[in-house]
C-alpha cells in the first residue's frame, strides 16, 4: 500500500488489484491459509519496559536507510541518556549506520529486530516493548497491532 498515495483495492478470489490514481497497480496473491499460523489462545502481551510512537516518516527515513547502506539490523538502544532507533548491521562494529533520535531515557537497553521482519501498514504506531523477546506495535488511527519478535541477543537492564 506505500507504494500508492491513494490505494483503491479490488478484491478478486485468489489474489487483490491495489491501483493508485496515476494509472499504476499491483496485482498480490493471497497466502495459502493452510501456510498460516494463527494463535489458539489469547495473547497475553508482558509489560512493556520500552515505550515510545514511531511515525511514519521516521520509519520511512529508516527502512530507506537500512536499504541504502544494506544494513540488516533494526536496534532500540539507550545511547548516553537518549534513546535512538538505528539501522546497523550489530555483528560489525565498522559498518554503516543512520540514527532516529527517541528521546531521554533512564533505563539501559539494546532491542534487535531483522529488517526484514518489520513489514508494517502505512501509518504511525505506538511501539511498546518488553524484556521478554515481543514488541507490539499499535497502528494510532486503524484497529491494529503487530506482535514482532526481538532477536535473541536483546537486552535490558532497567
Amino acid at each position: 500500500m506505500s507504494l500508492f498515495t491513494d490505494p483503491e483495492f479490488e478484491f478478486h478470489q485468489k489474489y487483490v488489484v491495489i491501483s493508485g490514481s496515476n494509472g499504476s497497480s499491483v496485482k498480490y496473491f493471497y497466502c495459502e491459509p493452510k501456510l498460516l499460523t494463527t494463535p489458539t489462545k489469547k495473547i497475553q502481551m508482558p509489560a512493556g519496559v520500552v515505550n515510545f510512537k514511531l511515525t511514519q516518516k521516521n520509519f520511512t527515513e529508516l527502512q530507506k536507510a537500512a536499504s541504502v547502506l544494506q544494513l540488516p539490523d533494526i536496534a532500540v538502544r539507550s545511547n548516553d541518556g537518549r534513546m535512538e532507533l538505528v539501522a546497523l548491521d550489530k555483528n560489525d562494529d565498522t559498518s554503516n549506520s543512520y540514527s532516529v533520535d527517541l528521546g531521554d531515557t533512564d533505563a539501559d537497553f539494546e532491542f534487535y529486530f531483522k529488517v526484514e521482519n518489520l513489514k508494517l501498514i502505512y501509518g504511525d504506531y505506538n511501539v511498546e516493548i518488553t524484556e521478554k523477546v515481543v514488541s507490539k506495535f499499535t497502528h494510532e488511527t486503524m484497529n491494529l497491532s503487530y506482535w514482532i519478535a526481538l532477536e535473541p541477543d536483546s537486552k535490558y537492564n532497567g
